[in-house]
């Protein structure tokens, strides 16, 4: 299986790698594997298309040729173990910002909520543009590696998606009618994550919940959430600093982590 080598300068020193293939199975897959092998970080794998996505909860991710970005990045972050929901969030938090910017110099006429929501999702309009897969490994309570998966809705119409998707899913040429070259879109983004990620780790992550918490979806609203057996419905207070969300169920607060199999509905208003 070949693929194309990009590289990104983002210092004097470092250089951002992609191995960008015309098909693949799933970018998270290959990057695991080249993480297992020892890759640096800041290794990308990329694809034009993916012909078996991966979602949470082996849900499949829908991922045709020319239709957005597939990426997976591989970290090799200096962080507690206890604290690895973190780089999610920080990643969701800069996946957010860069496309409200780009939205917002691109879009004619009317103004989107980009907003968060957790863990994985990042919303435009209500909709979904973005889904996250984080995979990671340990040792002796040390972060071996964690491979960032990333799927962006870039060129989709409104009917390319599966009907039961239709009314759920957004692609950023819906919102901005322009088509995007893909290379340079997915060059500028991870030059943009690059700066981001390295600052946000310089200061240990300590920012992190106020930013997310600040585009956070439902917050202190009325929500449902499907874990394995059964489903919960309560107030979703916010964030804790381990990244899990707190949920407020008939007075009481319980913490739902992101080990748990869950889903968050739409929003029921009391």
């Amino acid at each position: 299986m070949s693929y194309q080598l990009l590289q990104i300068p983002v210092s004097d020193r470092k250089k951002i790698s992609i191995q960008y293939y015309q098909t693949i199975g799933s970018t998270n897959t290959e990057a695991v594997n080249l993480a297992r092998q020892g890759v640096e970080e800041w290794t990308v794998v990329a694809a034009a298309e993916q012909t078996a996505g991966k979602g949470r909860f082996q849900r499949q991710w829908i991922s045709q040729a020319g239709a957005g970005l597939w990426f997976s990045v591989i970290f090799r972050p200096r962080i507690e173990t206890k604290k690895i929901n973190l780089l999610n969030l920080t990643t969701a938090i800069i996946l957010r910002d860069f496309l409200e910017g780009i939205i917002r110099s691109s879009s004619i006429g009317k103004e989107y909520a980009v907003e968060l929501k957790w863990p994985n999702d990042i919303l435009v309009d209500k909709r979904k543009m973005v889904g996250l897969l984080f995979e990671s490994a340990f040792s002796s309570k040390r972060v071996e590696y964690v491979v960032a998966g990333i799927g962006i809705n870039v060129h989709q119409s409104r009917d390319d998606f599966p009907p039961d998707l239709q009314e759920s899913a957004i692609s950023l040429k819906m919102v901005t009618a322009k088509n995007w070259d893909l290379t340079e879109l997915l060059k500028q983004f991870l030059e943009y994550y690059y700066l981001e990620y390295n600052q946000a780790e310089r200061i240990q992550f300590q920012n992190v919940i106020t930013r997310y918490e600040k585009y956070l979806l439902s917050k202190n609203k009325k929500i449902k959430i499907k874990l394995a057996a059964n489903e919960i419905v309560g107030i979703l207070k916010g964030i804790n600093s381990s990244g899990h969300l707190i949920l407020e169920v008939g007075g009481q607060v319980k913490e739902i982590t992101s080990g748990d199999l869950w889903t968050i509905n739409k929003v029921e208003h009391p």
